[in-house]
């Protein structure tokens, strides 16, 4: 559970819940990617697919399934010397973040390395103490579901654009095995793009995603404003988003 505060309004965001809840004393909730869709009076509900893997299945069942190209490129990075690290390298992935998501001409989105060792677990590939990819993921003792990626392919030359592709499907590789170390029982790879508009990019992250294996299901978000104010706000917003 993830308290939230916004001007004078607490809300909450709850990851890894099988349903939907009323909350008492808060001004708004939003459950995360539920597993299940529960039509509660007043909660908004918003479906999206993702990749999941079960965790119960044999270690040798999951690398199985991944497609045979990323298992080649995932075993060229481990004789490249590629190391992945747990809980490492915070800062130097929130910079690498930030330069990644300038590149692609996205919005700013990251998280305090407070937040991400009391909510997660940061992962991140190196070569030689050189940061080639990392990625951090809410979890909680039987969950885990992948939010901020990032890699150095935008500002490395053409010869290591392979390295940096390796790294990160090492490092997706490494979080599945954690994840089934740990005796969680779900990995969610954090979304798949299903929208009607062609978008090369997406549809590439797509691909890497697909090519580890794992389960094409449905997600539902539902959110709920207590505060007639807070609802106010938020429809006032989503109003000035779409004009």
């Amino acid at each position: 559970m993830i308290k939230n505060k916004f001007l004078t309004f607490t809300t909450y965001t709850i990851w890894f819940s099988e349903l939907p809840f009323e909350m008492e004393g808060a001004s708004g909730v939003t459950f995360m990617s539920c597993p299940s869709r529960l039509d509660l009076p007043g909660f908004k509900v918003r479906e999206h697919p993702t990749i999941i893997f079960d965790l119960n299945r044999r270690l040798d069942a999951l690398w199985k399934g991944v497609g045979r190209t990323s298992r080649q490129r995932i075993n060229k990075a481990e004789r490249e010397g590629v190391k992945v690290h747990v809980d490492a390298f915070h800062g130097e992935f929130i910079r690498l973040n930030d330069r990644f998501r300038k590149l692609k001409g996205l919005p700013p989105h990251s998280v305090s390395p407070e937040y991400m060792k009391k909510y997660g677990v940061l992962f991140t590939a190196t070569l030689d103490g050189e940061l080639l990819a990392g990625c951090f993921n809410l979890a909680d003792e039987m969950n885990m579901r992948g939010m901020i990626g990032a890699t150095a392919r935008l500002e490395v030359g053409q010869e290591k654009k392979g390295l940096v592709s390796n790294a990160n499907r090492l490092l997706e590789w490494e979080m599945i095995r954690y994840a089934k170390d740990k005796a969680m029982d779900t990995y969610d790879l954090g979304g798949y793009y299903a929208g009607d508009l062609p978008d090369n990019e997406k549809t590439n992250i797509n691909e890497f995603k697909s090519s580890f294996g794992g389960e094409f299901v449905m997600r539902y978000d539902h959110q709920k404003d207590y505060s007639p104010l807070l609802r106010g706000i938020r429809s006032a917003k989503n109003a000035l988003d779409i004009m």
